[in-house]
């Protein structure tokens, strides 16, 4: 894969790529195995070859995920070089992807935020999700394609949860704002 911008804090391996698909991806931290096979034990082999364990921690209340990468037998604070890596909800919804008109709460007062849910017009889901603020800009994948748009009030009750307003036929680049 080719390297496509800077490496994070020139740390090999790391920045963003295009895979075989053409995607982008930005690899934050890598754990590669040194080349010489030396070993005595498994356990030594197991952390020469870069063996061990993720671990993901969501915290809810800030709309983080905090990724975590541990050899074999590590110790308390012994994590691979670049990790841990912390990550904001909001940026995996892919920031360089088309965006549709803004979606603003007026007068609310409710301190439960509602959900965003976006369908392509072939019925498809596009995306959804939970407003973490009174303005959101939902992010789609395709330009010319026209999307419906719901705000939804979940329910402990009821999965579908309770339709608050639907907008129809947005699409790209469309100006104003979808106000409830």
């Amino acid at each position: 894969m080719l390297r496509d911008g800077r490496r994070h804090d020139e740390r090999a391996n790391t920045g963003r790529y295009r895979d075989g698909f053409g995607n982008l991806i930005d690899v934050h931290a890598v754990a590669n195995p040194p080349i010489e096979r030396n070993w005595k034990s498994r356990l030594e082999m197991g952390r020469k070859k870069s063996a061990g364990f993720g671990i993901v921690r969501v915290n809810k209340a800030q709309g983080t995920f905090t990724l975590e990468a541990w050899p074999v037998g590590a110790e308390k604070n012994d994590q691979y070089a670049g990790w841990p890596i912390k990550v904001a909800a909001d940026d995996t919804v892919g920031t360089a992807n088309p965006q549709l008109a803004t979606v603003v709460l007026e007068n609310w007062t409710d301190s439960v935020l509602p959900v965003v849910k976006v369908t392509a017009a072939d019925g498809q889901l596009v995306s959804i999700a939970r407003m973490s603020e009174k303005t959101f800009t939902p992010r789609v994948f395709d330009d010319d394609g026209k999307y419906t748009v719901q705000i939804l009030l979940p329910q402990a009750n009821n999965s579908a949860g309770k339709v608050l307003k639907t907008f129809k036929n947005i699409s790209v680049g469309q100006t104003g704002k979808l106000v409830l």
